[in-house]
């Protein structure tokens, strides 16, 4: 029996070595371009060619650098060993995989250190990596460096511009294709504030918008990678603080083989992680203010970082609507000086009939009404301000009265449509616990709708005369002015495929809305006169001809039509 075991690589494995290495033009640059970056390289020059051979036309890529050269030949080929210097051992763990992402093509390879009068030269045919074959190495006269030619598919030279742009971008060595300088970019370009920490360089962004992790986050002397580093939003605002990281020095940080498209899950990986925390704080505190929300607030505490609270203030209340493709229209940031008081979010139908009630009512609220954000509880401002805890709305149609509000399970009767009153009642409670009721006149009630697309059923209540003798700055309660609460408070477009446009079915909804409340507050007659007119221009209209007048008479199932120049008119014909 045996009594000790080891790791090995078996053989066979380099018959499977062109699968193991997926060996893409982003693939081969990459590894060749970080090869020549470890050699201590200045300059990386990238040809591309078509080369005529015994089996034909061949495309070709060229690498060429002039860094310290190999010294012994068969490391070239030496899966997972490389003769890398001492100092680049153990700065950057390189595992000598990189020249594997050319298994399977055909490979000429020069090189010369500066120890060696002369190089060595060699070809690999293709068929020899997963071979095992060997390739025979003769002396050549070259400069110091290494040049590497590989052969390609003629489609990749296409792209290849792109793809070697791409690469030399924040690669830090010159990098030349096809004689042409590729342009370099600072990875941090842009930071708002920059530290270092280990051996890496830690760089915060203002991002708009609520961005996640944005794209790469990582730079590794050139190899960008999608790694997600700490973020924080700014409530109430577009704006996300993120950070990027451009590796310089830095052991701790691994990338994973073969591929190198993630980081090596590390004890180093959260003390990064928190030193990007550190780093978006430093860099929210030389902000004029922030809107963090108090757990972020509170984590920069723990962090050793005192920020300021958040800035003061919260979005004007602005009722909702029941489909998000109407709006809510424009919320303008309140300030705490200005007297806010929080209220919560509630049904659409009761939104709507609190901001009439708002609009239309001499009461005082004390204050103006704002959305609160949970996010933001645990500052002081915030923990201080009064908050709206009830809504209720009381309905007096003859000697009935009825409370209804999303908490009581009373229902506003359908017969009940033209009443007496209506009242908003809120229940405000402040910061010490004391609760007050505050009272709204208003003349315009609707309630959540079982079936929206039921308007003659809808719970709707309204008071026609209310107002009668207000101020001339009172928006009286028009058939328009009621559509439109109608169509915010009830109105939802639906997705399914065989559903028309959303603009279709809102202007059919808009035809309903607009008769309701015609109907409310004018009577049938005229919501029916509304309708024919409706109809006359959009299917009769356009048959009239210019200049001439439309008489048109039915009754009794009889329909009489004359279209005459004006004053002109003789007897209806019958239709």
């Amino acid at each position: 029996m045996l009594k000790t075991i080891q790791t090995r690589v078996a053989p066979q494995i380099l018959a499977k070595v062109t699968r193991l290495f997926n060996g893409t033009a982003a693939d081969i640059l990459t590894e060749l371009l970080q090869n020549a970056r470890r050699a201590g390289a200045t300059t990386v020059r990238i040809d591309t060619s078509h080369e005529t051979s015994p089996d034909g036309c061949t495309a070709t890529l060229r690498i060429d650098d002039d860094g310290r050269g190999i010294a012994d030949p068969a490391t070239f080929l030496a899966l997972g060993k490389s003769d890398w210097d001492t100092a680049t051992l153990a700065r950057e763990d390189p595992a000598g995989m990189g020249v594997f992402s050319l298994a399977g093509r055909r490979v000429r390879v020069s090189s010369r250190t500066a120890d060696n009068g002369m190089g060595w030269s060699a070809e690999v045919p293709a068929a020899a990596w997963a071979s095992g074959a060997a390739a025979a190495v003769d002396g050549c006269v070259r400069r110091r460096g290494t040049t590497i030619s590989v052969d390609v598919p003629h489609d990749w030279l296409d792209d290849m511009g792109k793809h070697v742009e791409r690469a030399a971008r924040y690669f830090p060595l010159a990098v030349v294709f096809n004689n042409e300088r590729q342009k370099r970019a600072d990875f941090l370009a842009g930071a708002v504030h920059v530290e270092s920490f280990e051996g890496v360089r830690i760089g915060v962004f203002n991002a708009q918008g609520r961005l996640l992790v944005p794209d790469p986050t990582i730079n590794f002397h050139g190899l960008t990678i999608r790694h997600e580093l700490p973020h924080r939003f700014e409530i109430g605002r577009i704006k996300t603080w993120i950070a990027r990281v451009d590796i310089d020095d830095c052991p701790a940080l691994q990338l994973t083989l073969p591929t190198r498209k993630d980081l090596v899950d590390s004890p180093f990986l959260p003390r990064l992680a928190e030193a990007v925390e550190k780093a978006l704080y430093h860099a929210i505190m030389q902000a004029p203010n922030h809107r963090l929300g108090f757990a972020d607030w509170k984590r920069a505490v723990d962090l050793g970082i005192t920020l300021p609270e958040a800035a003061r203030g919260l979005a004007s209340f602005v009722p909702a609507t029941a489909d998000s493709g109407l709006g809510r229209g424009y919320a303008a940031e309140q300030k705490t000086e200005d007297g806010l008081i929080i209220i919560g979010d509630y049904d659409a139908p009761y939104e709507q009939s609190l901001g009439r009630a708002i609009k239309v009512s001499n009461s005082n609220l004390g204050g103006l009404l704002v959305r609160g954000d949970p996010d933001l509880t645990g500052y002081r401002w915030y923990n201080d301000l009064p908050r709206v805890t009830t809504l209720h709305f009381v309905v007096a149609a003859g000697d009935r009265v009825i409370t209804v509000g999303d908490d009581l399970e009373a229902k506003l009767d359908t017969d009940d449509q033209v009443v007496d009153a209506i009242t908003a009642e809120l229940t405000i409670v402040d910061r010490g616990g004391v609760a007050k009721q505050l009272t709204m006149t208003t003349d315009v009630l609707v309630l959540p709708n079982d079936d929206c697309w039921d308007l003659d059923n809808a719970p709707i209540a309204v008071v026609p005369a209310f107002g009668a003798n207000a101020g001339a700055d009172f928006e009286p309660l028009t058939p328009v002015v009621l559509a439109s609460i109608l169509d915010a408070a009830f109105f939802e477009s639906s997705d399914d495929r065989n559903a028309d446009s959303f603009d279709s079915q809102l202007r059919d909804w808009r035809d309903d809305s607009m008769r309701r409340a015609v109907t409310l507050l004018e009577g049938k007659d005229a919501a029916n006169r509304l309708a024919i007119v409706e109809a006359f221009n959009r299917h009769i209209a356009w048959l009239l001809p210019q200049g001439h007048c439309l008489l048109l008479t039915a009754m009794n199932g009889e329909v009489h039509v004359s279209i005459a120049p004006p004053g002109d008119h003789t007897p209806a014909t019958t239709a």
